[in-house]
């Protein structure tokens, strides 16, 4: 996959998500994606698949995180007493 096929599936998420993905952020995902793509033992022309799919879960998991950190923090701020 190139920088340019890699970049096109960046945009595609982003519209998708509604979402700014930071250079940074695509990088580590592909860098993860790579990785995951060896062990699970699939052949390179699999990788766009896999990176849309990966940043798509990259971005569900920190909303899912959010959420859950700002229920606890509520939690916390009831907790204690007035």
């Amino acid at each position: 996959m190139n920088t340019k096929e890699a970049r096109r599936i960046e945009v595609y998420v982003e519209a998708k998500l509604g979402v700014k993905i930071p250079a940074e952020t695509a990088n580590e995902v592909l860098e993860y994606t790579m990785r995951k793509l060896r062990v699970i033992g699939r052949p390179e022309s699999y990788l766009p698949v896999l990176y849309e799919n990966e940043l798509r879960d990259y971005f569900m998991r920190t909303a899912i995180n959010l959420k859950g950190e700002k229920r606890s923090c509520a939690r916390s701020a009831e907790a204690i007493p007035a």
